[in-house]
């Protein structure tokens, strides 16, 4: 891990740089729109939720907003945490629902609050600092997580429970109509109509599989995210899966290196018309 660390740090630098470019280029019509809101960018998922995508505070210890701006936070975004080192506790509200990918990576928090008890954390020990620790509700997602990747837990007891202000209305008694005896109706069978059989249509030949070349995510768009996964990738981090490594490689030479990573960064930037 110690090897990988150097490799790591240096995709959040080229990251960082690349980012701050398509951003101010609108690199692509569908790039999100990001905002500042205080220490904090997000992006506009909808017409109400907010997603937080960086923090560029010197708090050490903080509590995610419910609200940026005009809109709910909901989400926090892949990357959004990765190797602060000056954070030590984060709290994550309850109106939160995901958490994602290398959220918290290389941030040696102490500990990590989930309010939410329904949580979504993104399945790899990755998401959160291996000795950070994870602060939730008994049997919640948070407690779940930290079985799994065997980390420490701290509980803030049962899942609190949200009262309703329902009137309590009284059981209705069902009505009983007076029985009458009922005839049954007679049913006349009707003819037994011969099966239509089918033809058998011709064999279709499987068609090959679909990608765009350099959306190695998949996700229908080739962004600064897919220029990491092959970095990850190449560090044996992250591995891309088979069937995305066709995508992958942008400058076509039939395997997966840093000159993949680059084109799809120059693609991104506006500096290369195509991959």
């Amino acid at each position: 891990m110690k090897k990988v660390l150097p490799i790591i740090l240096s995709i959040v630098v080229i990251v960082s740089v690349f980012a701050t470019v398509v951003f101010s280029s609108n690199a692509t019509d569908a790039s999100p729109n990001y905002y500042v809101s205080g220490d904090y960018t997000y992006y506009v998922v909808g017409s109400t939720d907010a997603v937080v995508s960086g923090y560029s505070g010197a708090d050490a210890e903080i509590t995610i907003p419910e609200k940026l701006d005009d809109y709910k936070v909901t989400s926090i975004d892949d990357f959004a945490f990765m190797a602060i080192d000056t954070l030590t506790g984060v709290t994550i509200p309850s109106t939160i629902v995901r958490v994602g990918e290398y959220a918290f990576f290389e941030s040696p928090l102490a500990t990590v609050t989930f309010m939410n008890a329904e949580c979504e954390i993104f399945d790899s020990e990755f998401t959160i600092y291996e000795s950070t620790v994870i602060r939730g509700y008994d049997n919640s997602t948070a407690y779940d997580y930290a079985v799994k990747y065997e980390r420490a837990f701290e509980s803030l007891g049962d899942t609190p429970v949200t009262p309703t202000n329902a009137p309590v209305t009284e059981a209705t008694q069902p009505t009983v109509l007076p029985s009458e005896t009922v005839a049954p109706t007679e049913v006349t069978p009707t003819e037994t109509q011969p099966s239509t059989e089918v033809a058998p249509t011709e064999t279709q030949t499987p068609s090959q599989p679909q990608y765009v070349i350099g959306d190695v995510d998949g996700d229908g768009e080739v962004s600064i995210m897919d220029a990491t996964a092959i970095q990850l990738h190449i560090a044996e981090v992250v591995l891309i899966e088979e069937d995305k490594l066709s995508a992958a490689d942008a400058d076509r030479d039939g395997e997966i290196s840093i000159m993949d990573a680059t084109q799809i960064q120059l693609f991104v930037a506006q500096l290369i018309d195509s991959l």
